[in-house]
């Protein structure tokens, strides 16, 4: 019998959440993930989505930091971040997260134009 606060148990039932149109719920399960595991990417990647479609951007902002902390080779977390930050109306702090990008990964091209 398999331990229900095993991530990988919690994350199969948050995907299933997820896909069940559960958010909330999906948000809870990647939340005891993550305080189990602080860098647990898949339950970070998932909570991001969620707090996206529950339109709790600062928060996604916020798991997103955390993915990058985690993850700082991932290009998506900047550019995800970035396209938040345009929401929010915040230009200034989407250039910020681009350069950032820029400093891990100078050699993207199409952010140079």
């Amino acid at each position: 019998m398999s331990d229900n606060r095993h991530p990988t148990d919690l994350l199969r039932n948050a995907l299933r959440l997820h896909r069940e149109g559960n958010v909330k719920q999906a948000a809870k399960s990647c939340r005891q993930i993550i305080a189990l595991d602080s860098r647990h990417i898949g339950a970070l990647e998932l909570l991001t989505r969620c707090l996206v479609q529950g339109n709790e951007l600062p928060g996604a902002i916020d798991t997103l930091d955390s993915l990058i902390r985690a993850n700082p080779q991932e290009p998506k977390y900047f550019t995800k971040q970035a396209e938040l930050y345009l929401q929010l109306q915040q230009p200034a702090r989407a250039i910020d997260a681009y350069q950032r990008l820029l400093a891990v990964h100078p050699a993207i091209p199409l952010l140079h134009y």
